[in-house]
C-alpha cells in the first residue's frame, strides 16, 4: 500500500499534471522510522469488512496523512487522529482494537500471500486494477499512476 520513493520518482510524479499533487517521503530511512506499518494495513483490512462505505475515504485519509503530511502512522495516537477524520472516536478506537485480533492479522497475511503467490507481486507499490468489465492488469511502481 505504501512505499518510499526516489527523487527521480518524485520529480517524475511532479511533472505529471494528471496526477494528484503528493509530497513523497524520500531517502533510505523513509519507511524504517514508520514501522510497524502493518498497523495501517490492518486498519484497512478491518474497515473493508466492517465499514465498506467508508473504505475509500479511510484510504484517502491514511494516504494523505502519510505522503502529504509525513505523519508517522506507526504512532498509535497519530493513527487514531487520522482515523477520526473519517470515523467517530468510538469507531476509530474499535478499529485499532480490531487490528490486534488473529482474524485481521490472518486476513492481511492471506492477502499478502495471494498477491505474492497468485498475482506475482514482487514489490511495492503493487496494484491489481480492474475495469469492472472483467479486464484486470497489474501495475508496479510509483510512476505508473497515469496508466491506472
Amino acid at each position: 500500500m505504501f512505499c518510499a520513493c526516489s527523487k527521480v520518482d518524485v520529480d517524475r510524479r511532479a511533472g505529471n499534471s494528471a496526477s494528484r499533487e503528493v509530497k513523497m517521503r524520500q531517502g533510505k530511512d523513509a519507511l524504517a522510522d514508520m514501522y510497524p506499518a502493518f498497523q495501517s494495513q490492518r486498519c484497512m483490512i478491518h474497515i473493508k469488512s466492517a465499514h465498506p462505505a467508508k473504505f475509500e475515504a479511510a484510504y484517502a485519509a491514511l494516504f494523505d496523512a502519510l505522503w502529504q503530511e509525513s505523519m508517522n502512522l506507526a504512532e498509535q495516537d497519530l493513527l487514531l487522529q487520522v482515523l477520526q477524520r473519517v470515523f467517530s472516536q468510538t469507531e476509530a478506537e474499535a478499529i485499532l482494537q480490531a487490528t490486534k485480533t488473529v482474524d485481521v492479522k490472518g486476513r492481511l497475511m492471506k492477502n499478502t500471500e495471494h498477491a505474492w503467490k497468485d498475482l506475482g507481486a514482487y514489490g511495492a507499490p503493487w496494484f491489481w486494477v480492474g475495469d469492472g468489465e472483467g479486464r484486470e492488469e497489474a501495475f508496479f511502481g510509483s510512476d505508473r499512476w497515469g496508466y491506472m
